[in-house]
């Protein structure tokens, strides 16, 4: 696990004009006078977070630290956070060259090296996209009798004392709009949102200002447009439309700690940042860029409900863009089908977070001959977190409670609401039935990455290949035929055998995870043909087949 020292020549914000910290805690919620609270804990307001260097790893994986989590796992984990504090006082003033997180680092700079120009263009082509297109004509707000004439407004804000006790931060809020550069807490409310501002009115007076934004596909959801910096989008509660659509507290929460364990995910959109106060809550969402490459002045951001609508193909855009391909199917299969095969496998492989990949959730990169350069994820809100996988595959399992669906559950446990072939054909499903060639063309894609990742010799020999041979006409199959094959692999390769490992995962709390959930009962621990043991540390039992092949599993996750 790698891990941290603190460094004498630490440094604070990178940012110029803010005095942004490089590692805000995850949770901030109102203070007493001169401390904030964390977990339960008092750290001094004069304490501030120093640069990490790193020790020389001494095992695999790398060490994440767990901050909302310490109330529900105790002390131990707090004090991740409390290793990197120390007092302002010992640190210099010399800038960071080299943030050692770049996510961090892409949030303490939003434009990167763009100007603010090219920022709102790119953004303001990437809104106006999500609300003219749509392959589910009822979902273009353009057309929308309710919102066609909404489309723009103000967004007010209000900058509030940081110790307001109705106002509570959750995650990197320094490095937010949330965060003004004098310390204060900026409170946005959504345009249409009239009973909310009133609120907000009657609470804290007139507002600090206002900001352009528009809608994007939903209308929950905004750019906005400040006059001379990058912009960016919030996520607003709803119920001023419909109850349902309420965004509540815990909701953002589990929003932005997703985003933080899922950080080094770079496919996803991050949520770093959210707010709440009163009946408002809002998520920050930075616009979809690359992290690491320039954006080229042609690039474009589309969402794939745009990319694969009938009126973007017949639009002069589209015929441009589908035109050296030969049509927006076979766009659709050379470009996007790949692209999805990659998130898939790192969804079974070192995510292991399956995701709602339906098409408004997939915004995509591309450049102006057409080439699709990168594809995003949005919305970390409904996911499906794999611990079993994870685990087999020799990486160590932590945040599970914080990653687990509360309605769903995780992946292959038991009572889960999906397994793993009916949760891509709810959501993926929506996306690769339109062209149906793309169905066989992210298979396909997604079976050569595997063959060339695994021994295709070794995978033949398992008595599941068979299965894996017999799926590959639907996507949806496929893909359980391949996480199973994969984990009980990994499981033969890491298994340690260890009758004392039925002691502890009988008495270990937590739900119980299976290769069938139909079998995830305590109950079936007493089988005599179960052989227990160890992956990687962790209690696990096993059961075999004549040719000592594993074929199922028990695993129990808090």
């Amino acid at each position: 696990m790698m891990r941290f020292r603190l460094s004498p020549s630490a440094t604070s914000a990178t940012s110029a004009t803010s005095s942004a910290r490089l590692h805000p805690p995850l949770f901030q919620p109102p203070c007493q006078p001169g401390h904030n609270r964390t977990h339960g804990t008092l750290i001094p307001e004069d304490a501030h977070p120093v640069r990490l260097e790193k020790r020389e790893p001494e095992g695999r994986g790398v060490h994440t630290p767990n901050f909302l989590g310490a109330k529900r796992r105790g002390e131990k984990a707090a004090l991740a956070w409390h290793e990197i504090i120390e007092k302002r006082d010992r640190l210099v003033s010399k800038p960071t060259e080299r943030p050692w997180d770049p996510f961090l680092s892409e949030l303490s700079s939003p434009t990167g090296d763009l100007d603010v120009g090219r920022l709102r263009t790119y953004a303001r082509q990437y809104a106006e996209d999500q609300r003219t297109f749509n392959s589910r004509p009822n979902e273009r707000l353009n057309d929308h009798p309710l919102y066609r004439h909404n489309l723009y407004g103000d967004v007010e804000y209000w900058d509030v004392d940081r110790n307001d006790p109705d106002v509570k931060l959750m995650g990197f809020a320094d490095l937010s709009p949330f965060r003004t550069p004098d310390g204060k807490v900026r409170i946005f409310s959504h345009y249409l949102d009239f009973r909310g501002r009133e609120a907000l009115r009657d609470a804290h007076g007139d507002p600090s200002g206002s900001v352009p934004a528009e809608m994007t596909a939903s209308y929950r959801t905004l750019v906005l447009f400040p006059e001379t910096e990058a912009p960016f989008m919030l996520k607003f509660s709803g119920e001023w439309h419909a109850p349902k659509k309420r965004l509540e507290p815990k909701q953002a929460r589990i929003s932005v700690e997703r985003s933080h364990h899922l950080r080094r995910a770079t496919f996803l959109t991050p949520e770093p940042a959210a707010l709440t106060t009163g009946r408002l809550t809002v998520i920050y969402r930075p616009i979809p860029r690359p992290r690491r490459k320039a954006l080229a002045p042609n690039d474009a951001l589309i969402p794939l409900s745009a990319l694969n609508s009938k009126e973007f193909a017949e639009s002069p855009r589209g015929r441009r863009l589908f035109a050296r391909h030969g049509s927006q199917e076979a766009w659709l299969t050379r470009e996007l089908a790949p692209q999805l095969a990659r998130i898939l496998w790192k969804s079974l492989r070192s995510s292991f977070a399956h995701l709602e990949l339906h098409s408004q959730n997939i915004d995509l990169l591309v450049g102006a001959s057409g080439k699709l350069k990168q594809t995003f994820i949005k919305d970390q809100l409904d996911i499906m977190h794999d611990p079993g996988a994870q685990l087999a595959s020799g990486m160590p399992v932590q945040n599970v409670a914080a990653l687990r669906a509360d309605e769903w559950g995780n992946m292959g446990e038991a009572n889960a609401r999906f397994d793993t072939s009916t949760f891509y054909r709810h959501f993926l499903g929506q996306t690769t039935s339109r062209p149906p060639t793309l169905d066989r063309a992210v298979t396909e894609a997604l079976k050569a990455i595997a063959y060339k990742r695994r021994d295709v010799a070794a995978l033949a020999r398992r008595p599941e290949y068979a299965a894996l041979r017999d799926a590959e006409g639907s996507l949806p199959a496929y893909l359980e035929a391949l996480r199973q094959i994969l984990i009980h692999d990994d499981i033969d390769r890491n298994f340690e055998a260890n009758p004392g490992a039925k002691k502890e995962l009988v008495r270990s709390p937590g739900k119980m995870t299976s290769g069938d959930p139909r079998c995830a009962r305590l109950a079936d621990l007493e089988s005599e043909d179960l052989l227990f043991g160890y992956v990687h540390k962790t209690p696990i039992a096993i059961l075999r087949d004549a040719e000592g092949f594993t074929r199922r599993y028990y695993m129990r996750f808090e």
